[in-house]
């Protein structure tokens, strides 16, 4: 699930910090990597698996909240440009 909703965000994740953009991606990319390994019967660390896991729940936490302030600054500047006409 998590996958899904930032590959979505990543659509337009140009609207959003840099940063926050670079942790989603590098966290998609240490899934799709223990995903690989688990379907590859490899070894996977269990520590950062955990590290990982955890990254994603705060990412997963934060994505909402952002896109909720977005949306809420993007309303008001357009209310106020069209305000104007």
């Amino acid at each position: 699930m998590f996958q899904k909703r930032s590959q979505l965000f990543l659509t337009f994740s140009y609207l959003f910090p840099a940063d926050f953009e670079r942790k989603l991606v590098n966290v998609n990319w240490q899934l799709n990597e223990f995903i690989y390994k688990a379907k590859a019967d490899q070894r996977i660390d269990e520590a950062q698996a955990k590290e990982c896991v955890e990254n994603m729940q705060s990412l997963d936490k934060q994505l909402p909240a952002m896109i909720r302030d977005k949306l809420r600054l993007l309303n008001e500047e357009f209310e106020r440009i069209t305000a104007k006409i």
